[in-house]
């Protein structure tokens, strides 16, 4: 089992103590990219803090059903590509399932609003997404079949003497956020309500850009919890992420959603500019584009 944290700009980076936490045993962070079409001020530094203290990258979207779903995905790739998020070793990126506020929860009317979020996330870089969601929400939105042919992240931490969390029709989990406060591995499971200051996960499956799904729960990956610098853990890690990206990182096999949309804005520009063709030179560069 590997551990993780999942911060957003509530959690100041400046504040947190990366160093500390790695040496400790923190294997992954999970970044929040955006907040409906919003995006997150804290992720750049977020994701920059994490990588330099030797941590693994992920990123999520929380999705807001108030706000067109294409908008939100064009604000993740946006924020994605700005903060630096998508290399071949990172995560692929989870879509969150949740109420929008207290004020607007969800329900059976949002499902087919998350599918085609869930669409969209999946075929960016067509390589799949994680569904953050909990049992319980999964119910109100009318438990809907495509949600259990994701990777769930689920999210229960009612019980600190809690093993498993409950899932989406019982299914295996790959993410388990099971603990809200300060970082502790192996902490036991629940909220302290005095302390919140840290999502923890525990995590046993990964899926990468590259294509590698990886699994966590033998001894043999004692070898990535181990602190940094001591016995040649960060030249293993090393050398395994280069043989993934060797061996892994392709192009997308399928044109990817982000492809086909500034596909569709070209071909509305075309159809909209139809004097196009005659310009005058004059407002034209010397290799015959627009100017």
């Amino acid at each position: 089992m590997l551990n993780a944290i999942d911060v957003s700009h509530h959690n100041m980076p400046s504040k947190l103590d990366w160093a500390g936490m790695r040496k400790a045993g923190l294997d992954l962070c999970i970044v929040r990219l955006t907040y409906g079409t919003m995006k997150d001020r804290a992720a750049k530094e977020h994701v920059r803090l994490a990588r330099d203290n030797g941590c693994a990258i992920g990123a999520y979207h929380f999705a807001r059903f108030v706000e067109p779903a294409m908008e939100q995905c064009v604000a993740f790739w946006e924020a994605a590509e700005a903060v630096g998020y998508g290399r071949p070793e990172d995560m692929i990126p989870a879509l969150d399932v949740e109420d929008d506020t207290a004020s607007r929860p969800i329900g059976p009317e949002h499902a087919p609003f998350f599918e085609e979020c869930a669409g969209l996330f999946k075929n960016w870089r067509s390589q799949g997404a994680y569904i953050y969601i909990t049992q319980r929400d999964w119910g109100r939105i009318g438990k809907p079949a495509w949600v259990l042919e994701m990777p769930l992240w689920v999210a229960h931490y009612s019980a600190p003497s809690r093993l498993e969390p409950a899932t989406p029709n019982g299914m295996p989990w790959a993410i388990w956020q099971h603990r809200v406060g300060p970082f502790m591995v192996d902490g036991p499971s629940g909220y302290d309500k005095e302390r919140p200051l840290l999502d923890q996960n525990r995590v046993r499956k990964l899926h990468f850009f590259n294509g590698e799904d990886m699994t966590f729960e033998d001894e043999r990956d004692e070898e990535f919890r181990m602190p940094p610098d001591e016995d040649g853990t960060e030249e293993l890690r090393g050398e395994r992420l280069d043989a993934w990206i060797r061996a892994e990182a392709t192009e997308p096999a399928i044109t990817s959603s982000h492809d086909l949309l500034r596909a569709a804005r070209d071909q509305q520009m075309r159809a909209e500019l139809d004097t196009l063709d005659e310009e005058p030179e004059s407002d034209r560069d010397p290799e015959g584009n627009n100017a």
